[in-house]
């Protein structure tokens, strides 16, 4: 057997092995699905469902059947952990999607790179192993710091909305509304991940969860503090029969207050984190520029008068 076939046989068989588990997975179809064929094949034929990107028609799919194995056999608690991690960080893709770009990364980019290396060279040596190697952490932990930064990304940007969220609630309730009539003006009125965690709510609402409950989960969810601190206001508020209006008025003007903390406090830093920039890339420019040509005249002085 050549190298070639030595290198490329494994990823052969690796990709084998993908595609027959794919299909043992794919959903088979029972006779009372073959007889509504007939009628969901309008649906099937929406043009619409061309117009949506290449990476929900095709990899998404692709990666949800590679994933169910793996998702299958996960324990419960990681994927729970797993789940809860993947909803602070808005849901951007399934758990067995999750789990097909982790192992693709893990397994599917190392073999790829031994076997373009075979390919080309003929031969692999150590230091090829030890890149594959890498390869495979970084495609493990690419995911998992996508996954934290969407997380972190969403919610710095329900702690920047939360201000002028409570503000609109505030004038909705003061207008009249009760507390889930501002939650609608303020999902119909704004855009971003607060406004998407409130329609989640809502219509938790309206499937016959208990406010506060779905509220709670609203926080534990975001995991932002302020967001956490105004549903538990909100639910003690509920349950002591405090005014609903007054309540909002004082976290709305505490989420200004502390809104306005944070920028002084990042001003305040500021100072410090643009010194070492200064020490380091700007100062040594301007000392180049200002004493450079007094530099070299002195060393031009110093150097005629030593030869004379």
């Amino acid at each position: 057997m050549t190298p070639e076939m030595t290198i490329l046989a494994p990823a052969a068989s690796f990709f084998a092995v993908v595609l027959l588990v794919s299909s043992l997975l794919s959903p088979r179809k029972n006779a009372t699905a073959e007889k509504l064929q007939a009628y969901s094949y309008r649906a099937a034929q929406d043009p619409d469902s061309l117009n949506r990107p290449f990476s929900d028609r095709i990899v998404a799919p692709f990666l949800e059947r590679i994933g169910r194995l793996a998702g299958s056999t996960t324990p419960q608690r990681v994927q729970e952990r797993l789940k809860e991690a993947l909803d602070e960080a808005g849901n951007p893709l399934t758990i067995n999607a999750y789990f097909a770009l982790r192992g693709l990364g893990a397994v599917g980019l190392p073999l790829v790179y031994l076997a373009l290396i075979g390919f080309v060279h003929g031969n692999v040596g150590l230091t090829q192993v030890a890149i594959a190697a890498a390869a495979a952490y970084l495609g493990n932990y690419l995911p998992r710091y996508w996954v934290s930064s969407k997380a972190k990304a969403r919610r710095k940007a329900i702690e920047r909305a939360l201000p002028d969220a409570l503000d609109l609630i505030v004038v909705s309730m003061e207008a009249g509304l009760a507390l889930d009539g501002a939650l609608v003006k303020v999902v119909e009125k704004t855009r971003g991940p607060l406004a998407e965690e409130f329609q989640k709510a809502l219509r938790e609402i309206q499937l016959g969860k208990p406010r506060r409950e779905a509220l709670r989960q609203l926080g534990q969810r975001s995991k932002v503090r302020d967001l956490i601190a105004l549903v538990n206001a909100v639910a003690q508020a509920d349950q002591m029969g405090v005014s609903m209006a007054q309540v909002m008025r004082t976290q709305a003007d505490e989420a200004r207050l502390k809104r306005r903390q944070r920028a002084e406090e990042r001003a305040h830093q500021a100072a410090v984190k643009m010194l070492f920039p200064l020490v380091l890339f700007i100062l040594p420019s301007v000392m180049m520029v200002t004493v450079g040509p007094a530099a070299l005249q002195i060393y031009k002085q110093f150097s005629s008068g030593l030869v004379g």
